[in-house]
């Protein structure tokens, strides 16, 4: 029963980051802690109550299904992240101020994805104010999609220098939600190989003939 528990503990954890997901339009960690919960709590499929488990499914069966249904949700996700950010496209732009650009020391790297292993990893922080049909708004957002990532001290220091405190910046701005902003537009992320490859595969695999 603690194993189902726990299941049920990520799911739910899992609605808590998609809700929150869903009012900023961004990726929330909650969503990614969840599936790990969930995960712990799905090893030990054996010991949950038969109420719960369909009859004749095993967990290999279990397991499939939830990866199944995991990845059309991924691939779901990953369309409305990409319909948000074609449509950030034709946004109308303000000009912006940075009030705060700053280098964030964010821990070692333990792997070579961004830099040599052992070496450190920063995150530009960046606060600027905007004003829109006279209202003044403020925001630290940089993208729709996720823009919290790590990245080596040089690359991120670069981008103090070529946006310092002051310096003036392009805000993106909805139309009708001058509080949704972002100033890179960039939309092509590596994300996207892992939902549309499992999209294929999928279409392959149900394909008839």
């Amino acid at each position: 029963m603690i194993w189902f528990g726990a299941f049920l503990a990520g799911v739910v954890i899992i609605a808590y980051g998609l809700v929150k997901a869903l009012r900023s339009r961004k990726p929330d960690m909650w969503m990614a802690n969840g599936g790990f919960v969930a995960a712990i709590g799905f090893m030990g499929f054996s010991t949950w109550p038969v109420e719960v488990v369909p009859s004749g499914m095993d967990q290999k069966a279990a397991g499939l299904m939830l990866m199944w249904w995991g990845g059309w949700g991924a691939c779901a996700w990953a369309a409305y992240q990409l319909l948000w950010s074609l449509r950030a496209l034709a946004w109308p732009s303000v000009p912006g101020t940075i009030t705060r650009s700053e280098a964030v020391f964010m821990g070692i790297n333990n792997s070579t994805i961004i830099g040599p292993r052992g070496s450190t990893k920063h995150w530009w922080s960046v606060t600027y104010s905007y004003a829109v049909d006279g209202k003044s708004f403020t925001s630290s957002n940089k993208a729709l999609d996720i823009d919290d990532q790590d990245s080596t001290f040089s690359s991120v220091t670069n981008m103090v220098a070529k946006h310092p405190v002051g310096s003036t910046i392009t805000v993106y701005h909805h139309p009708s939600d001058p509080g949704l902003v972002c100033i890179d537009r960039g939309w092509f992320n590596a994300r996207w190989y892992v939902p549309v490859m499992f999209a294929a595969i999928m279409l392959w695999v149900a394909w008839p003939g």
